[in-house]
């Protein structure tokens, strides 16, 4: 019938200061729907995106030159506007892959996990309350979850408990797991 009825979502950088989100059909039409997503980053670096319940979740790496990068995660349920959950997450190098996943069965900031390439260190990062309270905050679960060259970098869930986390450097594939307890 030629209507669009499906689409991916690709997300790119904007050249200025967060990034573009644009929706691809699968009748070959496009739409931009943002083009500031996650704005106010001082140099957007890299990207993932992933979906669950009707909510996008959308991790960024901010690079700072001569400095530690940061890591924010931004969600979206209509793709155009773009709120931030928590704060900046800063790291002690530079950021060289990042990769966003879910666990649970319905959106919520509390179910959202995020692999960032510390400078050859693969962190598992989770948005959580550790004393139990109302203050939630990006924190570091595992400091080196895999180890090796800065190379493509996946996340993977099974939905409930287990993080699985895979670097390729190239040469070989290192794979890595955490289990949220």
């Amino acid at each position: 019938t030629g209507a669009a009825a499906q689409y991916a979502v690709v997300v790119s950088d904007n050249a200025s200061t967060g990034f573009f989100v644009d929706k691809i059909f699968d009748n070959g039409t496009t739409t931009r729907t943002a083009t500031g997503a996650a704005s106010g980053q001082a140099s957007p670096g890299l990207c993932a995106l992933t979906h669950l319940g009707g909510t996008f979740y959308l991790g960024v790496t901010d690079d700072w030159t001569g400095s530690a990068d940061n890591v924010s995660v931004w969600k979206s349920t209509d793709l155009a506007t773009w709120t931030q959950i928590g704060s900046d997450f800063t790291i002690t190098g530079t950021a060289a892959g990042i990769a966003i996943g879910t666990t649970g069965s319905s959106a919520s900031d509390a179910g959202v996990w995020v692999a960032v390439n510390d400078a050859g260190a693969v962190e598992v990062l989770h948005y959580e309350d550790i004393a139990g309270g109302s203050s939630p905050a990006w924190r570091e679960v595992s400091d080196a979850v895999v180890t090796g060259d800065a190379g493509s970098l996946s996340m993977a869930t099974d939905g409930t408990s287990v993080i699985g986390v895979t670097i390729t450097d190239g040469t070989s594939t290192l794979t890595g797991f955490w289990y949220n307890q």
